[in-house]
């Protein structure tokens, strides 16, 4: 990743190479100005810009201790008193720990390939399955879990969300869904029954299939309805 020297390439002088950098293994030399600048843990470096978050000199820095050498890096105190993790593959080049390649199914879906999906003409066990919010939310494989559950079907239930009118922006957020924008009616669109309404959207009576304002903006690639609060006696409203 240009971070270490195969010694076969430098100078076989101990002292020397101890002036450049700190010899790992017998086999690899971390330079000590070059490691610093090229520090990829969350504080150094930018998990969204894959970029470095400092331009600080580190021109005098140099190593004081190897932590720990991975498979991918190698972990470093500084004697500026910074704790971090240089990449010694290009598998580690982008920073902030391993990032595991995604499974071959949750790659395909990314993808909308037609062999990962499941087209559907009426409702079954598979469309209807509800997540628990607060499972969904406690980790990021749980997440992953019900993306990939939406990208299969084109469509996701989550049960016992927060309820509050304008929560719906939390959701987003736990959900690291982004970005999102406003629209005509705002960045939230709420829709409650009116006795004498304007719109057949506020009214009581069954919408037949449809797509909100496509004339008015680009269509959104994904639609989040959020129920605050659910009328009670019918069970023929579960799909929108």
């Amino acid at each position: 990743a240009g971070i270490t020297r195969h010694l076969s390439s430098v100078s076989s002088d101990r002292a020397a190479l101890e002036e450049r950098g700190v010899v790992i293994d017998g086999t690899q030399l971390v330079l000590h100005n070059e490691s610093r600048y090229l520090c990829r843990c969350a504080e150094c470096f930018g998990a969204s810009s894959n970029q470095p978050l400092h331009t600080n000199d580190y021109s005098d820095v140099k190593i004081s201790e190897v932590k720990e050498v991975q498979d991918h890096f190698i972990s470093l105190h500084w004697d500026d008193g910074h704790t971090g993790i240089i990449p010694t593959s290009q598998t580690g080049a982008y920073g902030n720990g391993y990032k595991p390649t995604p499974s071959s199914r949750n790659y395909d879906l990314s993808l909308r390939k037609n062999s990962v999906q499941t087209f559907w003409g009426s409702p079954n066990s598979g469309v209807t399955k509800r997540f628990q919010y607060g499972d969904v939310v406690s980790s990021s494989e749980k997440t992953k879990e019900f993306l990939a559950h939406f990208m299969e079907y084109g469509l996701g239930f989550l049960s016992n969300t927060p309820h509050q009118p304008d929560d719906l922006l939390q959701i987003l957020k736990d959900l690291k869904v982004t970005p999102y924008w406003d629209n005509m009616f705002g960045i939230l669109s709420k829709v409650s029954f009116q006795s004498d309404p304007t719109n057949q959207a506020f009214n009581n009576q069954r919408l037949s299939a449809h797509t909100d304002l496509p004339y008015y903006t680009q269509t959104p690639s994904v639609y989040f309805f959020h129920c605050v609060a659910k009328r009670t006696g019918r069970r023929r409203e579960l799909l929108v």
